[in-house]
């Protein structure tokens, strides 16, 4: 599976479209625009209220070893807060401490009912102020468990052969990004999110550190050679447009297939087509966000090349087999990690 999520946040403004659980207090957490590090807009966590834990979590598809990857840029932190964990799906396995000073430390447990440091504090410490890339790996296991802390593509914390589970589940079925306060007291913690992936370690692509990535949105700015679905809302002339909007107007422009049961994100490359996830997206009776991924050129099986990427043709294929496919501008890049088509869609 390897590559399981990402987000540029650049899409949508509620962080409750692509996370499965957020955690809220007052405002936050919040998309906003004004502090970014690609794109145009990025997320805020802040707990200035105290007490109400604000956080945005995944739930992703159980295994043993998860990558978590995402910018942060720390305004600023007054007490210890756990800043990412991984549950197994509804408990903390391990999660990650970052302290006033800007020093990490992995820890085993719940916050609420009693956790276990791992390993000592980082020796370095984060500058706050300006965005870092923070990567986590994260395996778990009672004997041999790992845990690995990247900042910038430098190793700053490496720990193996520990007890790294908590509960009667060795695996992680859940990632949180988060700003709770260990002591329910006004923290007055600030911080910035952006350009977030999440990995596994199976497969033979984006299944370990993707390093320090950007992730850069797209929106379609033509038709590709197949368009078969219908139009719905109000009619812009051309399918292309029916989905280009920020954020969705979900109701108000839109496609439609009404004999689909399931879609699946499609790619299709020189002369060849592949879509994804391979077990189908099936939207509920209302709107939810599936991802396609195509880590590799389908049509070469080798990484994507930028005319390849610039000539392909992204869209979706529905369980009849109608397909609505588009193109897409130049992303100024230089190394493409991957593709990613998001599917928002609702079963009516």
């Amino acid at each position: 599976m390897a590559l399981v999520f990402c987000d540029s946040f650049d899409h949508y403004t509620n962080p409750s479209q692509k996370w499965d659980l957020v955690g809220v207090s007052g405002i936050y957490p919040q998309i906003q625009s004004a502090s970014v590090r690609t794109g145009a807009q990025a997320l805020e966590i802040a707990n200035a209220l105290g007490r109400a834990p604000v956080f945005v979590q995944k739930n992703i598809p159980t295994q043993a070893t998860y990558f978590l990857g995402f910018a942060l840029n720390v305004i600023n932190n007054s007490i210890q807060i756990p800043i990412c964990e991984f549950l197994d799906s509804s408990q903390t396995q391990v999660g990650l401490f970052l302290d006033s000073g800007g020093h990490f430390q992995f820890y085993r447990g719940s916050i609420s009912a009693g956790y276990v440091l791992l390993g000592s504090p980082s020796s370095q410490a984060l500058p706050f102020g300006c965005f870092h890339y923070i990567e986590v790996k994260v395996a778990i296991d009672h004997i041999s468990g790992q845990c690995q802390l990247n900042v910038d593509g430098t190793v700053w914390l490496t720990l193996a052969d520990q007890d790294t589970q908590y509960t009667a589940n060795p695996l992680i079925g859940a990632i949180t990004i988060s700003s709770w306060d260990l002591g329910f007291d006004a923290n007055n913690f600030q911080a910035f999110v952006d350009d977030v992936y999440i990995c596994d370690d199976s497969g033979t692509s984006c299944n370990t550190f993707l390093g320090n990535i950007q992730i850069l949105c797209g929106m379609p700015d033509a038709n590709g050679t197949a368009n078969t679905w219908t139009r719905g809302g109000t009619n812009l002339g051309t399918n292309y447009k029916q989905v280009y909007e920020i954020p969705p107007d979900d109701d108000t422009t839109y496609l439609e297939d009404v004999a689909a049961t399931y879609i699946q994100a499609a790619c299709y490359s020189g002369t060849t087509a592949a879509a994804e996830p391979v077990i189908p997206f099936v939207p509920p009776s209302s709107y939810a966000d599936g991802q396609g991924f195509f880590p590799v050129d389908p049509n070469t099986g080798s990484p994507w090349g930028t005319s390849a990427l610039t000539a392909a043709q992204f869209g979706v294929i529905s369980s009849d087999g109608s397909i609505d496919r588009y193109l897409f501008p130049i992303l100024p890049t230089t190394v493409i990690i991957a593709a990613a088509v998001n599917m928002r869609a609702k079963n009516a």
